[in-house]
């Protein structure tokens, strides 16, 4: 083992280094393909001696005092900075404790041969204090950058221990618009916010990707979906604070976004990452047995952090549709568009339900039930058609930046205004972009064009009756709705799944 300062691995590092939990328990599979690949290429690429690449480890007095006798090293030789002079020691098994540096220590294991499984080491005492421990175990160099997501976590852990110093360095990792969110998440009114993905923090294995800090404002309706995180993840483990804590970042990346009972290939591939131990790799056997059985009870897509900041970022682009239909909030939508249907809460009347493009029924339903379910047909007439509806630029600034940028769809826009005034709803919004009619827009200039101004006129006063009567006849056209076909008619359906999956019929369910 060279020593830089203290030490370098012997011919089997694995064994002689201790890590919390052990190997190859809490490994990031990206990165220990990352590292395969570098150490696969070239041996010389992976740059042992750099400092940048030294693995911290501590080590009693007494076993650093017998290894430097078995090399008949003396201690001062320790502190050369020089890679040339490093000395080589040998550890027995377990005596080193490493602080940093998993991966390299695993990937050396199954890669180099015995001859050649060293590494180099920066050994500290085990008297070292226990601030200097967790700064080298947290920040050791070539460590890499720590997502949003794990500087939350790790600012929040802080926080409750009351460690401001700790705290503080965490947070200054966050580039400094995050940081003015993350202070507005603080904020009183976002109270009810911030306890939503504290109530995440004791699954770790949720926070390994980007947390979008400057997206956690817009939307109240996130609580129920934070809420569904949780309740997923820590049912698998019946809810045990212990068992939470060891669902790591690979089984969630794994399993994120898989649906079982929509899907065959997500089942199979949900039950095979999970008996095989490639997801939840900390829990035995039986334990991933048992998992994969309270798997089998749940009908969605696996939730995580990271659907959670996709599915915000549709939202928002679908809630940019909707703002279209009233004036710039300063409440949620709901908030805003409630006062605008026209309805008592105590009567019941006929509401519309939409049951394709062009067609709808009604049904009698108290004002409530119906503001809320036609506040759900504008947001999925948004969801349905969002892309033809992009916003608006804010200045010509935005316009210049982008000369390509999309346009809105007029003819989208303005179909989703009528289907909100026919649902009830009445602004002055709503209004204009039904004055703005498309049909209307061809229908005046075709009167014009029809006729050459200057031996030609129209009365004023029959002029826009005229254009409703082209309208009307753009109206007569009969929507040209798909037909069902039988093989359509089976295209979603729901494969029961059991365990084993490969037992069931080879007819691949569709995924949702």
């Amino acid at each position: 083992m060279y020593c830089s300062q203290g030490g370098s691995f012997p011919e089997q590092p694995s064994s002689a280094t201790k890590f919390d939990p052990p190997l190859p328990r809490d490994l990031n599979s990206s990165n220990l393909e990352r590292l395969r690949q570098v150490f696969q290429k070239k041996k010389k690429r992976c740059r042992r001696l750099d400092a940048d690449n030294h693995v911290p480890a501590i080590i009693s007095q007494q076993n650093l005092k017998e290894a430097l006798d078995r090399a008949k090293v003396q201690p001062h030789d320790l502190k050369t900075n020089l890679p040339e002079k490093y000395p080589m020691l040998h550890f027995h098994n377990s005596e080193l404790r490493g602080l940093h540096g998993r991966h390299r220590v695993q990937v050396v294991s199954e890669l180099l041969p015995p001859v050649d499984r060293w590494w180099t080491v920066d050994l500290y005492l085990d008297d070292v204090g226990e601030e200097l421990r967790i700064s080298l175990l947290e920040e050791y160099a070539n460590q890499r950058n720590p997502t949003n997501g794990e500087i939350y976590r790790k600012i929040r852990q802080y926080e409750e221990e009351q460690n401001e110093p700790f705290q503080q360095r965490w947070l200054a990792r966050l580039l400094r618009c995050n940081r003015e969110r993350l202070e507005q998440l603080d904020n009183r009114r976002n109270r009810r916010l911030r306890q939503g993905f504290n109530a995440l923090l004791a699954i770790s294995g949720l926070w390994g990707r980007e947390m979008r800090i400057s997206m956690i404002h817009r939307l109240v309706e996130i609580l129920n979906y934070l809420e569904s995180v949780k309740e997923f993840w820590s049912s698998l483990v019946d809810h045990h604070p212990i068992a939470m804590k060891r669902i790591d970042q690979d089984t969630v990346e794994k399993l994120q976004l898989m649906a079982r009972r929509a899907s065959r290939v997500d089942a199979q591939a949900a039950y095979g990452f999970i008996l095989s131990g490639q997801a939840f790799a900390g829990f035995s056997e039986t334990e991933r047995r048992t998992i994969w059985t309270r798997m089998e009870r749940f009908g969605g897509l696996v939730p995580s952090l990271h659907t959670f900041f996709e599915d915000c970022k549709y939202l928002e682009s679908c809630a940019q549709c909707i703002k279209r239909l009233f004036s710039p909030p300063d409440e949620s939508i709901w908030k805003s568009i409630t006062p605008m249907l026209v309805t008592s809460p105590e009567t019941e009347e006929d509401c519309l339900v939409q049951t394709s493009e062009s067609t709808f029924r009604q049904t009698r339903m108290a004002g409530m039930e119906r503001l809320d379910i036609a506040y759900r047909q504008v947001w999925l007439y948004a969801m349905r058609h969002y892309p033809s509806m992009p916003a608006d630029p804010k200045n010509n600034d935005d316009l210049l930046a982008k000369p390509n940028r999309a346009k809105a769809d007029e003819c989208v826009v303005y179909q989703m205004a009528a289907l909100a005034h026919r649902l009830g709803f009445r602004s002055t919004e709503i209004t204009e972009l039904m004055n703005q009619s498309p049909d209307r827009q061809i229908a005046r200039p075709a009167l014009l064009k029809a006729r050459k101004p200057g031996r030609f006129r129209y009365n004023p006063q029959v002029f826009e009756t005229l254009v409703d009567r082209i309208v009307d006849c753009f109206s007569t056209a009969d929507p040209d709705e798909p037909r069902t076909t039988p093989s359509s008619q089976n295209t979603y359906t729901q494969t029961a799944v059991s365990t084993p999956p490969s037992t069931q019929s080879t007819a691949n369910g569709v995924r949702c």
